[in-house]
């Protein structure tokens, strides 16, 4: 009897029908949490370079807007102008906008916005633990009011 327990010990040991199941048991896990994390990553990229786009289409809005009688600064109906192009762009990645600064004078025009963008699925994998994950991005954008020769330049930041 005690010698048909070791064989059957044995055998359930050295059986391998099971293991791949448990294996792939193991492995899932960790898989969709590098998935998750990917499409998170490629996400932030693509709010990114909408954000960058949104506020140099801005600031190249507000550096053709004609100045107003002071000559000083362009009207607040250009300005809101402006901010209808970021948000437009910015809307499409389900982000807000919480600071948007326009300045323009006689020589540059300068756009800075800062969104706020949710990322749920960096929450579900804990890297978060507030109700509501959201990270802040900004950008910068200048133009120069330099007739046909446009220069630009930009500074862009995240937390």
């Amino acid at each position: 009897m005690t010698c048909r327990r070791g064989v059957n010990i044995r055998k359930f040991l050295s059986d391998k029908t099971g293991s791949s199941t448990v294996e792939f048991v193991i492995a899932l896990p960790i898989l969709l949490a590098m998935l998750a994390f990917s499409v998170q990553y490629g996400n932030a990229l693509k709010v990114r370079n909408n954000l960058d786009i949104a506020s140099r289409d801005a600031a190249r809005y507000l550096a053709r807007a004609p100045l107003d009688v002071s000559g000083t600064d362009v009207d607040q109906v250009f300005k809101d102008r402006a901010r209808a192009i970021v948000a437009a762009r910015v809307a499409t990645t389900k982000s807000t906008i919480s600071t948007f600064a326009p300045t323009s004078n006689s020589t540059v025009a300068t756009v800075a916005v800062t969104i706020d963008v949710p990322f749920p699925l960096l929450k579900w994998l804990g890297l978060f633990t507030s109700a509501d994950p959201t990270l802040s991005m900004s950008s910068a954008e200048s133009w120069a009011r330099t007739g046909d020769g446009v220069t630009t330049s930009s500074t862009s930041g995240g937390s």
